[in-house]
């Protein structure tokens, strides 16, 4: 008679990939294969990202030190994350640093990490100009509204960029508003 081991574990997956949903899903249990069974919990990409937008942000509580993570919310994950007993994995890490780094963590503890929304991360004015250019305005039309200069907006526009972690506008509304 088999011995059924009751042990599981709790996997984070955030991602609209299918395939690599999938393919997290085929290496973890050909890792653990009958040892240990493995539970997961998979958000959507959008989902996270809308969160990030809600008052006061977003709270995951992780009921396993395991997260996997589309290359976008692992961007935002990897800079609150602050435990080192938390495995973060984006798309771009292997299989194998994938099990090995699954041989040093704690499968049972329970994290809580806490993203801060975007309110919390502009200030007022900067969140002004994040309204404005969420739905595709000028710079002039926003200095128009805001009595301020063109360089002002340019200014804050670099500082909203900087706070929420993009290197041009470009991959802002790619990511952020998902209109390119």
């Amino acid at each position: 008679m088999q011995v059924v081991n009751t042990e599981e574990v709790s996997v984070l997956v955030i991602s609209d990939d299918s395939y690599y949903v999938m393919g997290i899903k085929n290496l973890l249990n050909d890792h653990f294969r009958n040892d240990i069974s493995v539970r997961y919990q998979v958000m959507m990409e959008k989902t996270f990202t809308s969160a990030l937008h809600e008052p006061g942000g977003l709270s995951i509580v992780l009921e396993s030190s395991i997260t996997f993570a589309g290359e976008q919310p692992y961007q935002k994950l990897i800079k609150y994350i602050k435990n080192n007993n938390i495995c973060l994995f984006g798309t771009r890490h292997k299989p194998d640093e994938v099990i090995k780094s699954l041989a040093k963590v704690d499968l049972h503890a329970r994290h809580e990490i806490t993203i801060p929304g975007i309110h919390e991360l502009l200030s007022k004015r900067e969140g002004m100009i994040y309204f404005y250019m969420k739905r595709g305005v000028s710079d002039d039309y926003i200095c128009s509204k805001m009595n301020i200069t063109k360089k002002t907006v340019s200014s804050h526009r670099g500082h909203i960029l900087k706070k929420l972690g993009y290197r041009n506008k470009v991959m802002m509304f790619k990511n952020e508003f998902k209109i390119i």
